[in-house]
């Protein structure tokens, strides 16, 4: 069974139809173990050797180059599927005294985690906030989205307080930003927030970023923070493998106190959407229903096979293939709406965007459904371009990526958008 780091950043997920909701640590397989060095680095500044497929080679000091980033190449595998690719990087992290005369600050900065939605980037954003305001009660910190930061840059232009608004931001001893994507397309936040790096950078400050991508060129048209990033430390963050995914939903049923026989964790775990908030969520549904069985044993059925499952809270075959069935039906489901809705505004079929036209207002039609489905739901970009015929994942990452930039760029397509989403919120 593949060891589970618990990391202290907590994220509250609800699971099942519980309204409160449950207080998670990230979890880190083999595959994420570069993540769980990297926030120990950011909250407590320890000691962490990460190495490549378990290699000792503590002689490579990373301190003394000025890129410690990991290429795309190393992590594309990585961050687009479920795999157990291990991420090569070497480093010592041990902050000295001749590194920081005036105390301890995050040696390479920005640290800046990315990989594709349902990785967990803002789990980790987030908690590392909550964590180091607990380690930190004196100091001051700031943990803004993308979105809110741009928001609050305009508002503090209209209103003539964008000083204000700079000494919120450009004292913080951690600074937090969760999804850069959000103000890719916005140039007049960007540059702020490219004057406020720098600033913070200057002070040396902790800073603490997260993105959909490796930042390159054709991810972020600005050169500046391109630069700025990959002089940082780029943490990718992988879905969890197989085996992470096994070791997860045991940890998760001990927690929920259900029994999951070894069949029915072996079919969750390959046949659940890889998100770790998914595969809770899917878990604490089921253990309601086996509640919801054990208290009302009249409205289940009595064969053979339903009477072996009603051991007290007891998950097996049958329930996890209905699980996985629940959840095929539900993305679908809701993609098809989705799709369904987009094409009926456009003037479009629905057959016109599943074809492989290339005809601009097709084209246009399914971006906008890549990007509604990954707002709204919680399909994996394979599900997405499954849904679309078969096409790769890759494509549908990228045209989720460059729709995003228009919409941030075209107020009409913006309020296009808008429009549907709101349709679809009547529905």
């Amino acid at each position: 069974m593949t060891e589970l780091t618990q990391i202290p950043v907590y994220g509250k997920w609800n699971g099942g139809n519980s309204a409160a909701g449950y207080n998670v640590p990230f979890f880190a397989g083999a595959e994420n173990q570069l993540v769980a060095e990297a926030v120990r680095w950011a909250l407590n500044g320890e000691r962490s050797h990460v190495l490549t497929n378990g290699s000792n080679n503590s002689n490579n000091d990373s301190r003394k180059s000025n890129n410690n980033s990991v290429t795309p190449e190393k992590t594309q595998s990585t961050c687009d599927s479920g795999g157990s690719t291990h991420v090569a990087l070497v480093a010592d992290l041990t902050p000295t005294a001749e590194d920081f005369p005036h105390g301890y600050r995050l040696p390479h900065s920005p640290l800046v985690f990315y990989g594709q939605s349902g990785c967990g980037k803002t789990h980790l954003a987030h908690g590392i906030y909550q964590q180091w305001r607990q380690n930190h009660r004196r100091k001051y910190a700031v943990f803004l989205t993308g979105e809110t930061f741009a928001r609050s840059f305009a508002n503090a232009i209209d209103s003539r307080t964008v000083d204000e608004f700079h000494e919120k931001t450009r004292r913080a001893e951690l600074f937090v930003l969760d999804d850069l994507e959000q103000l890719s397309a916005k140039r007049a936040a960007m540059s702020d927030f490219l004057i406020t790096l720098d600033i913070l950078l200057a002070e040396r400050r902790t800073i603490v970023l997260t993105a959909h991508h490796f930042p390159t060129m054709r991810q972020f048209p600005d050169e500046r923070l391109v630069a700025r990033l990959t002089a940082g430390l780029l943490v990718p963050i992988a879905p969890p493998a197989i085996t992470t995914r096994l070791a997860l939903l045991k940890h998760f049923a001990d927690h929920l106190s259900v029994k999951l026989t070894q069949t029915a964790a072996n079919l969750l775990a390959k046949g659940l959407p890889v998100s770790v908030p998914r595969l809770f969520g899917s878990l604490a549904q089921l253990a309601l229903e086996m509640e919801s069985l054990q208290s009302n044993p009249a409205a289940s059925d009595t064969t053979a096979d339903s009477k072996k499952e009603k051991f007290p809270k007891t998950i097996g075959v049958s329930a996890a293939q209905e699980a996985i069935r629940t959840a095929e039906r539900a993305a679908v489901t809701t993609l098809d709406l989705i799709a369904k809705t987009t094409a009926k505004q456009l003037g479009l079929k629905l057959a016109d965007l599943k074809s492989k036209s290339r005809k601009s207002t097709t084209v246009l039609g399914r971006a906008i459904t890549v990007y509604l489905a990954r707002q709204l739901t919680n399909a994996s970009l394979k599900e997405i371009g499954k849904y679309f015929g078969g096409r790769d994942h890759t494509t549908i990452a990228h045209a989720a990526a460059e729709i995003e930039q228009k919409i941030a760029a075209n107020p009409k397509l913006r309020n296009q958008v808008i429009r549907i989403q709101e349709i679809l919120g009547e529905g």
